[in-house]
């Protein structure tokens, strides 16, 4: 079992359960595209891991997330539309 690296998340696997921790406590776990594909990696991984059988997501030591980045990050929508970004053409 080797466990996923990441700049903006924590990945632990302890027994059959895996943690997920947001990790930009400068940021307050605010998200922004690259912990959005982030976090599809590390789920990615979680599917396809035989010893866990329960996943967890947390915020660290800060609340799980305060917000979501402003500013162009996936073009012109603004708001909270509800939608997970994604990479433009898809």
């Amino acid at each position: 079992m080797t466990l996923p690296t990441f700049d903006n998340l924590i990945v632990t696997l302890e027994g059959q359960v895996a943690t997920i921790a947001l990790n930009r406590p400068k940021r307050a776990n605010a998200l922004h595209l690259p912990l959005w594909f982030e976090l599809k990696a590390a789920f990615e991984w979680l599917d396809g891991e035989p010893t866990a059988r329960v996943g967890l997501i947390r915020g660290g030591r800060q609340p799980l997330l305060r917000g979501h980045r402003s500013g162009p990050v996936h073009g012109p929508a603004r708001g909270n539309s509800g939608s997970v970004p994604r990479p433009h053409g898809r």
